[in-house]
């Protein structure tokens, strides 16, 4: 018992956790596959901006298909509990997976910073975007296996639902490797977030009233750069807005523990956030969706190719012949058809 809470939790909790999971995987998994589809029948829109947002994609992706199913496979189940190596198995990849989303977040924003307010230092390809990216997984790949290596642990959380790194310690171990990652993969992130969107918002302003200054309000082309610009910055910040919206819950709770406090936290309040913290591998894909016209276009028109990949026409009655449109997607040519003609 804490604090007259029991700290194992009744099957029928198990089994409702265990409900919330399959959901969770079910949508992170639907959600970011049409994203990743999208973007694989739509090369256009892999410019550099966009390949971070294909790299959460992907995390989001792995977090429905590996961890929820594995958390939801343990509640449903009649043990209550983690083995041991599925408890470091899914610490591991899901800590792994939430410390590299957070750094893309901040890279998001740092790329908006740049592109709006610095766009001469934002002329980078896409091959130095890839290898940012690749830097960015590096560095949560590092803090990830600091605990396989014996600074801090995995270990199960509050009530058996999960696990995680072992937040409740007091060593000093454990409190050190904790409040690194809070000043790395938190505060770090959140500091840069709000640097970043505070000059991009600046900016714009400035940029907008400047235009209209000088050419007019009616000046199409510079206004047309700047929504666009202003559009990609909204959208990212929503992003980080649902991000942190759900995994802030989470963090307080952790650093609560962390400092010896534990023991005052009932077990259904330590564990709420950390299933509140797996909604966020669905938001991107619906704020994308919602917010990003380009994308949503890009999509639309891929599943209309799909529908029409094979439609049979009437070619030449006299001569009883037809031909097959078969639509299908290039690498560099969005729409692209051939024909052939069949006898009848």
């Amino acid at each position: 018992m804490e604090g007259g809470v029991p700290t194992v939790l009744s099957p029928t909790v198990h089994h409702s956790i265990a409900f919330v999971y399959i959901v969770l995987a079910l949508a992170a998994f639907l959600l970011n596959s049409i994203v990743l589809l999208t973007f694989y029948m739509d090369h256009s829109l892999l410019f550099p901006a966009n390949m971070l947002v294909l790299s959460i994609a992907i995390s989001d992706w792995l977090m429905g298909v590996v961890v929820n199913p594995v958390g939801g496979a343990v509640n449903a189940s009649g043990s209550t509990s983690f083995s041991e190596a599925s408890c470091t198995f899914y610490a591991f990849i899901s800590t792994f997976l939430g410390l590299g989303s957070m750094l893309h977040h901040a890279a998001f924003a740092v790329d908006r910073y740049l592109v709006i307010s610095r766009p001469m230092e934002a002329q980078y390809g896409s091959g130095r975007m890839l290898a940012a990216i690749g830097g960015l997984w590096a560095f949560a790949l590092m803090w990830s296996v600091f605990p396989l290596m014996g600074w801090s642990a995995y270990g199960a959380e509050a009530g058996d639902i999960a696990c995680s790194i072992r937040w409740q310690s007091t060593g000093s171990s454990d409190t050190a490797y904790v409040i690194c990652l809070f000043v790395f993969f938190y505060f770090g992130p959140l500091a840069t977030i709000l640097f970043c969107y505070t000059l991009v918002f600046l900016n714009m302003r400035y940029m907008t009233r400047n235009a209209q200054k000088i050419w007019g309000a009616n000046a199409a082309a510079t206004l047309e750069t700047i929504q666009a610009s202003w559009k990609m910055a909204k959208i990212a910040l929503v992003m980080v807005i649902g991000f942190f919206f759900a995994w802030t819950p989470y963090a307080v709770v952790s650093f609560y523990a962390a400092f010896g406090f534990a023991k005052d936290i009932p077990t259904l309040l330590a564990a709420f956030p950390a299933m509140f913290a797996k909604t966020s591998n669905f938001y991107n894909p619906i704020i994308y969706f919602f917010f990003y016209k380009s994308f949503r276009e890009s999509l639309m028109k891929s599943w209309r190719r799909y529908r029409n990949r094979n439609v049979v026409m009437p070619f030449n009655q006299s001569s009883h012949s037809a031909f097959v449109v078969n639509s299908r997607t290039s690498r560099f040519i969005n729409d692209s058809t051939s024909m052939e003609v069949i006898p009848l």
